[in-house]
């Protein structure tokens, strides 16, 4: 109401100023002065009245980037956040976390991070969330498969494990492969196949960024195949008690029977997998053709393959306690990890026999990989496990 008022005086006063003559002016000039003034008191103050006008509020702060401000669980304590859209490069790694789009509620989400070994030419470790966000693509594939290099980092650092242009017109055709040359010395078949360490029907989605972005060889470790071990056996019983919802391979365990995965709770699911080497001693080209003749091309270069593999995995016990995994306390949590050598047999028992085979906590892998995970997460729950914790 203040600020009506004077604004009607001040309208008054300034009509009459030009109407007036030189005399009436100078008195209504100190006049007009005033009321400037009175004017501006009028503006800056407000009378508890709906027609006051408050103050202007601090101009507003842009959105933080994504993680700017939350470290995310999964991502274990070497982590080196990126400050642009290239991979972070610190000595001979490279730290990058891909974002993309739920498949039908287009809501931004934080696919995988990684830290990539540019000298072994090979990941170090994913980390990754799971949440019925990610399940809205079903396990859809892309076809065919997407492989290609993960464009945020130099190709030159990372396993050339996809076709070229020019390289073969056959899905199998061209300089996509390791060799075999480790797998000859050591007397075995097979070769190594390309393994996703966050899976592709864990990003579900055919044609979606969101699954194609796993086919980037910063995701996938060199794993020996059905010739050469049980290993894909082995890591799919890993995978399916953490992600599989088809009963895959008759599992025998609850986490896997059919239904909505047990382990993928409202409060979300975290998982680290990643590569162990106890020695150096494997080594193969990529760009090769399964050293089919010819063996290899110009980019060729050596990768040091892994003696081992893991996968750990963190959630809060109750599943949908709505809390932060910073703000749980040791007895709303639990952890547990899997240790996976290079080329294991299965006895043929059962899936829950072979899981209990590779089960230890995630302190026993912190301290073979010399590497935090789960920094947020006390040291009591990193050093026990309940198979049945996890259906299994």
């Amino acid at each position: 109401m203040r600020f009506r008022f004077f604004v009607s005086i001040f309208v008054r006063m300034m009509k009459h100023f030009f109407e007036s003559g030189s005399a009436e002016r100078n008195v209504l000039l100190r006049t007009v002065v005033v009321a400037v003034g009175l004017f501006l008191w009028a503006c800056s103050e407000g009378d508890g009245n709906e027609d006051s006008v408050p103050l202007p509020g601090p101009p507003a702060q842009p959105e933080p980037l994504p993680g700017e401000t939350y470290r995310f669980p999964e991502l274990p304590a070497n982590w080196t956040e990126p400050t642009g859209n290239r991979a972070t490069i610190k000595g001979d790694l490279a730290f990058f976390t891909h974002w993309s789009q739920s498949v039908k509620s287009k809501k931004s989400v934080r696919n995988y991070s990684y830290c990539y070994d540019m000298r072994r030419h090979n990941p170090v470790w994913v980390a990754y969330p799971l949440h019925a966000v990610y399940r809205e693509g079903g396990t859809g594939r892309t076809d065919p498969d997407p492989w290609m290099p993960d464009p945020v980092l130099d190709a030159t650092c990372q396993s050339k494990i996809y076709k070229s242009e020019g390289d073969g017109e056959g899905i199998y055709d061209g300089y996509q492969f390791w060799g075999t040359a480790t797998m000859a010395a050591l007397g075995r078949g097979g070769y190594w196949s390309k393994g996703h360490l966050c899976m592709s029907s864990e990003r579900g989605g055919a044609g979606s960024e969101l699954n194609m972005q796993t086919f980037y060889p910063t995701n996938i470790a060199p794993q020996s195949s059905a010739g050469a071990s049980d290993f894909a056996t082995v890591w799919s019983y890993a995978e399916s008690l953490f992600s599989g919802t088809n009963d895959y391979k008759n599992t025998d365990f609850a986490a896997d029977d059919g239904r909505q995965n047990i382990n993928i709770v409202a409060d979300t699911l975290f998982l680290v997998a990643g590569c162990y080497y106890e020695h150096e001693n494997w080594k193969d080209y990529d760009a090769s053709n399964y050293n089919y003749s010819p063996t290899t091309c110009g980019e060729s270069k050596i990768c040091v393959m892994p003696t081992h593999q893991f996968k750990m995995a963190l959630r809060t016990r109750k599943g949908n306690t709505g809390k932060c995994i910073a703000d749980c306390t040791a007895d709303e949590l639990q952890a547990i990890g899997f240790w996976i050598e290079a080329f294991p047999s299965v006895s043929g028992t059962s899936a829950t026999a072979e899981l209990k085979k590779i089960a230890v906590p995630v302190a026993f892998i912190e301290q073979k990989t010399g590497i935090e995970f789960f920094p947020d997460v006390p040291a009591s729950v990193k050093e026990r496990f309940d198979p049945a914790d996890w259906g299994f």
